[in-house]
């Protein structure tokens, strides 16, 4: 049966004898699992850091469409004013002091004053 996780350990001391190269490599392999489990724990943190920043993002998101939908609606209307107020500034530029027809006239409803 061959040992193929066996890995060769150079040492520049004296050669190593079968025994202590066998017993060099098992330490190896015992600290490549120490930093095995090391990096594992690391991202099993890591794993539940980013679940919950997931969790607030989802729980988040809908802020934000809502928002949005609000903001759309407000910049409607603020084009709605504004489009107003440019009909009034034309009317009021068309009309002279004593004559306040052009002014009053063919206003859209929601400019109607009673």
């Amino acid at each position: 049966m061959r040992a193929t996780h066996l890995r060769l350990v150079i040492s520049d001391k004296t050669p190593l004898a079968p025994f202590q190269r066998i017993e060099a490599a098992f330490e190896r392999m015992m600290a490549d699992a120490r930093r095995l489990r090391i990096a594992a724990s690391t991202l099993a943190r890591s794993k539940r850091k980013l679940a919950a920043s997931a969790d607030r993002l989802e729980r988040t998101i809908p802020r934000f469409g809502e928002a949005k939908c609000r903001l759309l609606v407000e910049r409607d209307r603020a084009y709605g004013i504004a489009s107003d107020a440019a009909t009034v500034e034309q009317r009021i530029l068309q009309s002279s002091p004593g004559n306040l027809a052009p002014l009053l006239s063919d206003l859209p409803a929601r400019l109607r004053v009673a």
